[in-house]
């Protein structure tokens, strides 16, 4: 495979996972922008070196179970790339964060 084709699907990946975001955004009401969420976890994924679209990916999980500040998403997000970067799986530990954040009583 050479360099050019995998960039062009890592491209067309991430133009997936821009899309999911935004329809999350509007399904949900999330007060965050794409450009600002990309923003959050090419910043994270530079300092760990998770994948940025594995960690754009698993904040989808955390939006997509609603009532969640943007703060508290940044929070999540970060916990999530800190776990990830030892290993864990982090759309498993995305999915227990957003519910978690969703609706602590039932956490």
């Amino acid at each position: 495979m050479s360099v050019f084709q995998t960039g062009m699907e890592e491209l067309k990946f991430g133009e997936q996972i821009n899309a999911q975001t935004q329809l999350l955004i509007d399904n949900t009401g999330f007060t965050m922008k794409t450009d600002e969420i990309n923003d959050v976890t090419l910043a994270l994924s530079k300092v760990s070196g998770v994948s940025e679209e594995d960690l754009q990916a698993a904040g989808n999980n955390i939006i997509k179970f609603g009532n969640v500040s943007e703060e508290n998403y940044k929070k999540a997000v970060n916990s999530i790339n800190d776990l990830a970067a030892t290993g864990k799986d982090a759309s498993a530990v995305s999915e227990g964060l957003g519910k978690a954040l969703a609706d602590p009583a039932t956490a």
